[in-house]
């Protein structure tokens, strides 16, 4: 059995890995329009 908490840091371990992914999309992109100006 997991213990309580246990599941919570899971949970927020994969919101944690989806904002890292969000803010690389958004450099990246950025980093797009920037080259392409």
């Amino acid at each position: 059995m997991k213990q309580p908490g246990e599941e919570l840091q899971e949970t927020l371990t994969e919101l944690d890995d989806r904002a890292v992914v969000d803010y690389l999309i958004k450099i990246l992109s950025f980093l797009s329009v920037m080259r392409a100006q």
